[in-house]
């Protein structure tokens, strides 16, 4: 009987710290994504033009 219980206890507990992780893992997942800046220079092959003077 005692054996009984503590095997109880036991996935007891397992089953409370797993939806613990999964409720905390979860909060995680709706970070908003980084961003990102693309500078635009208009040279298409990356030529360098001369500053007009």
């Amino acid at each position: 009987m005692v054996n009984r219980v503590k095997n109880l206890l036991f996935y007891l507990v397992f089953l409370g710290v797993g939806i613990l992780l999964m409720i905390m893992g979860s909060s995680y997942a709706q970070k908003q994504p980084k961003s990102l800046t693309i500078l635009y220079t208009n040279n298409i092959n990356g030529e360098i033009d001369p500053c007009p003077t």
